[in-house]
């Protein structure tokens, strides 16, 4: 699960603007690479491919969206969307007779039942009383196809940003880096929940520019980025103080990446 750490400001903001300086930090850049959809549909279980269902919590409406292979594996990615959250999981499907399946987790080796409906094409699963429809393929190849591309110029953590200081244990993270809106016609709408970064020993989180606004040199501006525009500025994250790298990615409003992966690694500490 994927959690944020806020900051507090403990001062006003100061006069003068945060420096940025250049590091020593490692970074890669990971492309979307989109994988082939299986053309054999007329040999297949009905039971092999990809569906989303909806639902709606406490904590905001969730999206669980399972993929079954026909190696008999499957994985799951449960999404808040209203905090753009995501918890995984992955284990094992059988079919058990015409139209009933079993799926067992690796992880933590429970099990659950699927009913297929051949005249709906749908998938019942019983014990949340939850429907799941098919995405089709070609929409999962469009999806996967990036249509934003991200370059990162320099990063560095720093304990303090114009007097705003974050939790105890916690550091801010400043990436200087564009982004390019080369694959979507529409335009792509971005704000602090789109800016994505994981890390090995923790949850991971999204951007805080918003909460310290005024207080960044260089911010990077939200909004709506058309087809072929460039926009660049400083993105800033609070990040546990013993992080030393990370992956940082675009999402969308359903919390699917849209961009490529970029890992940072070896991130230098900046005096405030």
């Amino acid at each position: 699960m994927v959690f944020i750490c806020g900051c507090s400001q403990t001062s006003p903001p100061a006069m003068s603007e945060q420096s940025t300086e250049a590091t020593s930090s490692s970074i890669t850049t990971t492309t979307l690479t989109p994988s082939l959809p299986n053309t054999q549909a007329t040999t297949r279980d009905p039971f092999v491919g990809t569906w989303i269902a909806r639902s709606y919590l406490t904590s905001g409406p969730l999206k669980k969206e399972y993929t079954f292979l026909d190696n008999g594996t499957w994985t799951r990615t449960n999404t808040n969307l209203e905090s753009l959250v995501q918890s995984y999981s992955q284990g094992t499907w059988k079919k058990e007779s015409e139209g009933n399946y079993v799926i067992k987790s690796s992880i933590t080796g429970n099990s659950a039942n699927f009913e297929y409906h051949s005249n709906t094409d749908e998938l019942y699963e019983p014990g949340f009383k939850e429907t799941f429809y098919r995405v089709p393929e070609k929409s999962i190849l469009k999806n996967q196809l990036p249509s934003m591309n991200t370059t990162v110029y320099s990063v560095q953590k720093v304990s303090k940003i114009q007097g705003a200081t974050p939790h105890s244990g916690k550091t801010f993270l400043i990436i200087n880096l564009s982004i390019e809106n080369i694959n979507n016609p529409n335009g792509f709408s971005f704000d602090d929940k789109n800016f994505r970064i994981l890390y090995d020993d923790g949850p991971g989180g999204w951007s805080t520019n918003q909460q310290l606004e005024g207080r960044i040199s260089n911010a990077m501006s939200p909004g709506v980025i058309a087809m072929g525009e460039i926009r660049t500025g400083n993105v800033v994250f609070t990040i546990p103080e013993n992080m030393v790298s990370c992956t940082l990615k675009l999402v969308n409003n359903e919390g699917d990446a849209v961009s490529n992966s970029i890992q940072i690694h070896n991130i230098q500490t900046i005096s405030a």
